[in-house]
């Protein structure tokens, strides 16, 4: 694994880019724009114009001006899934207001994006610091309809505090007419970009000598006035021997691009420099080293900042002049040439940069390049030893699982991009291919190693709880636990260990296990985990009976969600389900079940729904209303679905019994109706497995007539009706882990 973060985005990204040197004011712009984000009223500025027309240079202006505070997000590809989009959004908001970041960051993270949670602990952080004005550059690069809602989501009660200035090539899928009526709109469009004479002389670099006003007047209607078609003009100009007469023969249309790679700049470059503008198109991003690294030659730090002092086609990310980016309208054409021109080379180009981007800590900027280059199996490779080991626990599985998807049948061939697969199945709630790629990582393991051993560990926990088979992940746990590791890992598997463990209702193991998770949670800084190792020991207490203790352990599982971001995350549903069961009549009882209601129907976890549909379904028989028998019927169907529900199916059968809806499961007592014998208990140790009764006789050796009848005994003996029941009693007996 490696140290760092490998998903934050890029530093670049962050920074508002220099402005041209061939920079043109634009007071006519500039001054009703910086009036709009100075309005507390005008929430979002809204900057959209086809490519190369100026919308970022028009808002890297507002940075330049000492009575703004801006927090800049250059968004890219990479960007469209919520959780990437928002921890990109929460590092820009970071570099300017931190105080900020250090709220959101962690919520984002923890509840993988969940649009709620994150939005509204964004608002409530906002509010409390000095006005800010938030750009997203190239907005038209998220499409995602989740980003979208969250984005609506945080214009629709944003704070006073913040401005929103998006610039994009096409209209985002905002409430955008909602906000023109409310007057919370300003507007830049195309048309309020192009560039009239005077401002087009500026761009052309072009004097009286050398232009007429007539002639610039023609440039300036032939290019409708835009900046990328004045621009490449400006260029061609000064290199025209007659300018009238380039004047006379100029187009002006998106043509022009091609026309001045094609006649202007490659024509005036030797074979070296045609080659090192092509390979340079292979990255999307420059530094002098990577240039260097791709040509295999020196110098490319000075010919980088010579190529953007001489023009504004290639562009500086930061004020230091490290990083540099060719313009996305030139870009898009180098890389066409290169694929026409380079063909062969073109893989080996991505290798290269794949070896420089992990030698420079990037790993995930290799991982795209090695698949561009054909070279999925090391992708594979880096993605199962690296990469994705953080790009799970940070929430990101669903960008992890589209790079998975881009490998091809790889994955299936490296221990650790296998292990990836089944974990992204399993947070896309596909128990069954989980499951599969979990003993495919299983088969390709050659040797055994500890730290492997907690990957494979907590996801098959997770796996039997998304079965309902709490009996196969309690032992899993119990195995973690006894082997001594679990508060040298990371908090993770603590709590998934104590979870398995809680939903077992072994307290005493559950509750040493949990106060590792909530030790390891808050030296890891992983807040989500702190709340659900409060959570679950409340589950366990609740199941012996002792209201008060777990009652504290919930109250404390709310308040820390609520103190961390985390009141809306889906997986908090059990602790408000177990503080409202515990209350004994608060008046808080009936908000606590409604908001677990609400939690638990985007949950993907039939324990959690089956545990917090079963209170709802007590506290509403108790209190006679009519929807509590169709709840009770609700949680009794999610409770059959599990193979071994543990506590949850304890609990369902004591409220049906205090309801006297069904017939009650006997209750525990001391001791059994009649001891079981030696091959009873060879039989019952096998019950809680998804075995048949005839796969058990194949492990024990026995006829299937043989194990029904030891079956039967044991029923009777346990007095309970069949083998959900027999597991159940059995556990609480102690006859079973």
């Amino acid at each position: 694994m490696t140290t760092g973060d490998a998903t934050a985005p890029a530093t670049t990204r962050l920074v508002p880019p220099r402005l041209p040197a061939t920079h043109v004011e634009r007071p006519e712009l500039a001054g009703p724009l910086r009036r709009a984000v100075h309005d507390p009223d005008r929430a979002v500025v809204l900057v959209s114009a086809p490519a190369g027309a100026g919308k970022t240079t028009l808002l890297a202006s507002l940075a330049h001006h000492d009575d703004l505070t801006v927090a800049w997000l250059q968004l890219d590809r990479a960007d469209d899934e919520p959780v990437r989009f928002w921890t990109a959004v929460t590092a820009a908001i970071g570099r300017v207001r931190p105080e900020v970041a250090a709220r959101v960051e962690p919520v984002v993270r923890t509840t993988r994006g969940h649009r709620d949670s994150v939005v509204s602990t964004l608002i409530d952080a906002v509010a409390e610091v000095e006005p800010f004005v938030l750009v997203l550059d190239d907005h038209h690069l998220v499409e995602d309809d989740e980003v979208h809602q969250g984005v609506d989501q945080l214009i629709e009660h944003q704070p006073a505090t913040l401005t929103l200035a998006i610039s994009t090539r096409v209209d985002p899928p905002l409430r955008l007419g909602r906000l023109r009526v409310r007057g919370r709109l300003h507007e830049v469009r195309n048309a309020d970009l192009r560039m009239g004479p005077d401002a087009a002389r500026a761009l052309l670099g072009a004097d009286d000598a050398q232009l007429s006003p007539t002639e610039v007047k023609a440039l300036c209607d032939r290019t409708e006035g835009w900046a990328a078609g004045l621009v490449l003009a400006g260029l061609s100009l000064r290199r025209a021997d007659d300018p009238h007469g380039f004047v006379a023969a100029f187009g002006g249309d998106d043509r022009l691009v091609v026309d001045y790679l094609g006649d202007e700049l490659f024509d005036a470059l030797g074979d070296h420099e045609r080659h090192r503008l092509l390979a340079t198109s292979v990255p999307d991003r420059l530094c002098g080293d990577l240039v260097d690294h791709l040509v295999e030659g020196d110098g490319g730090a000075r010919w980088l900042a010579d190529l953007a002092a001489a023009d504004q086609l290639l562009l500086p990310l930061d004020p230091t002049g490290t990083w540099y980016r060719h313009h996305q309208l030139v870009l898009d054409l180098l890389r066409s040439e290169a694929e026409a021109t380079l063909g062969p080379a073109l893989p080996e180009l991505h290798e290269r940069a794949a070896r420089w981007f992990v030698a420079h800590g990037q790993p995930e900027e290799a991982v795209r390049h090695l698949v561009a280059a054909g070279r999925q199996p090391e992708a594979a490779a880096l993605l199962g030893s690296r990469l994705g080991w953080w790009l799970i626990p940070s929430g990101e599985a669903a960008t992890l699982g589209r790079v998975l998807d881009r490998l091809g049948d790889a994955p299936a061939g490296h221990m650790g991009a296998a292990l990836q697969v089944g974990w992204c199945a399993l947070i896309g709630d596909d128990v069954a291919t989980a499951g599969r790629w979990l003993e495919r990582a299983r088969a390709l393991r050659t040797e055994p190693d500890p730290d492997d051993d907690a990957l494979f560990d907590s996801l098959e926990i997770f796996v039997e709880l998304a079965r309902g088979d709490v009996a196969a992940a309690a032992a899993i746990a119990r195995r973690c636990a006894e082997s001594g590791r679990l508060p040298e890992q990371f908090s993770p598997m603590a709590t998934t260990a104590g979870a398995a463990l809680a939903w077992a209702g072994r307290l005493d193991e559950a509750r040493a296990v949990l106060a590792i998770a909530d030790e390891r949670s808050r030296l890891d800084g992983a807040p989500a985990n702190e709340v659900m190792a409060a959570m679950y020991l409340a589950l366990a207490e609740a199941e012996v009976g002792d209201r008060a203790a777990a009652q504290r352990a919930a109250v404390r599982a709310v308040d820390l969600a609520a103190a961390r971001g985390l009141d809306r995350y889906p997986r908090t549903a059990v602790a408000y389900a177990v503080r409202a069961a515990t209350a004994a009549g608060a008046p808080s009882t009936a908000a606590d079940v409604a908001h677990a209601l609400d939690l638990v129907s985007s949950s993907v976890n039939v324990l959690d729904e089956a545990l917090v549909v079963t209170v709802a379904a007590d506290l509403a028989l108790a209190a006679g209303r009519p929807d509590g028998r169709e709840l009770l019927a609700r949680a009794t169907a999610l409770v059959a679905r599990c193979h071994d529900p543990g506590v949850v199916g304890s609990h369902l059968a004591r409220v049906r019994a205090r309801h006297g809806v069904a017939t009650p499961s006997p209750a525990p007592a001391p001791d059994l109706v009649e001891q079981l014998t030696e091959r009873e208990l060879a039989v019952l140790h096998h019950l809680p497995s998804r075995l048949s009764q005839r796969e058990i006789a194949d492990e024990l050796f026995v006829s299937l007539n043989t194990v029904k009848t030891h079956c039967r005994a044991i029923f009777r003996k346990l007095a309970v009706g069949d083998r959900k029941q027999a597991v159940q009693r059995a556990r609480e007996l102690d006859l079973l882990p």
